[in-house]
């Protein structure tokens, strides 16, 4: 029996003469993979047929092993993890800012006396410096991640890939350019992660299109709510100004969240794939939730 998994994840068996008849009447989805006893590796199931260019036909399982299909490049599970707890932090930390922001309302909102507003001052202040500093411990080990999602892409042997993992990373510091290819990048990472077979038929899922949505507006409003804290001075200037960071800490409570998801999904997609990979060189045909 031959064992096919289609790109879907679907899993089905069948003799050689209907892998023929199936192939003939042109029903085998491109990106659909092959295995019976006896293969070391999953393999595309044109290579049943001779169909590939400078590829042995594996229909005899004495056939030399392919190569892994599906590797590490640089394993970045230990690192997701940092990530995931500082993207837990910094949601913890945008909801601290929250209720702080509410009571700066509540006080603007009411008479108050010159020590109540020292205080006031004081915890914003340290709030402030402190929501600062987690963002630039959590950006430097998220860009790492990308870096290694990228590498264990091209590890994937993904054909037709853009970015490059120095570049995947050194986009975000470019003018302009840093307004879309980093959402390129993960859209990129993504599609690869999730099938890297066909990997450019897919289309870009929208946890990817509002991850990049939310963060250039979080980035436009961050510099807006910063222009006006410089010059603000009366009440209603003061209370406009808390009205805006309420929002943007609205804004990156759920901007937390939505990258949250996206390491995670990607992480979780790369590691089954090479899960998947070990299971197949042992020799084992992969349960249908493998795939």
């Amino acid at each position: 029996m031959i064992h096919l998994a289609s790109p879907s994840g679907e899993q089905s068996q069948c003799t050689e003469a209907e892998l023929h008849t199936m192939h003939s009447n042109g029903q085998l989805l491109p990106g659909t993979l092959y295995w019976r006893e006896g293969m070391a590796d999953w393999l595309p199931v044109e290579t049943f047929f001779g169909d590939v260019v400078g590829t042995e036909s594996l229909s005899n399982p004495n056939a030399a092993p392919q190569s892994n299909r599906y590797h590490f490049r640089k394993d970045i599970k230990g690192l997701a993890k940092v990530v995931l707890v500082l993207l837990f932090l910094g949601v913890v930390g945008d909801l601290v800012s929250l209720y702080s922001d509410v009571l700066e309302k509540k006080l603007l909102a009411r008479d108050f006396t010159m020590e109540e507003a020292n205080i006031n001052d004081a915890r914003q202040s340290v709030i402030g410096i402190a929501t600062l500093i987690l963002y630039v411990v959590t950006a430097i080990p998220f860009l790492m991640w990308i870096s290694r999602a990228n590498a264990n892409c091209h590890g994937f042997h993904a054909r037709g890939m853009r970015f490059t993992p120095g570049w995947a990373v050194g986009w975000y510091f470019i003018p302009i350019m840093n307004l879309f290819r980093p959402y390129q990048v993960m859209a990129e990472i993504w599609k690869v992660s999730k099938r890297p077979q066909d990997w450019e038929s897919l289309s870009t899922p929208g946890i990817v299109s509002a991850w990049w949505a939310l963060w250039l507006i979080a980035a436009f409003v961050g510099r807006l709510y910063f222009r006006l804290a410089m010059k603000a001075e009366t009440i209603p200037e003061l209370q406009s100004l808390s009205n805006l960071s309420l929002f943007v800490d609205v804004l990156s409570v759920f901007l937390t969240l939505v990258a949250f998801k996206l390491v995670s999904s990607i992480t979780r997609m790369q590691t089954d794939l090479v899960e998947s990979n070990a299971l197949i060189e042992k020799g084992d045909s992969p349960s249908a939730g493998t795939w």
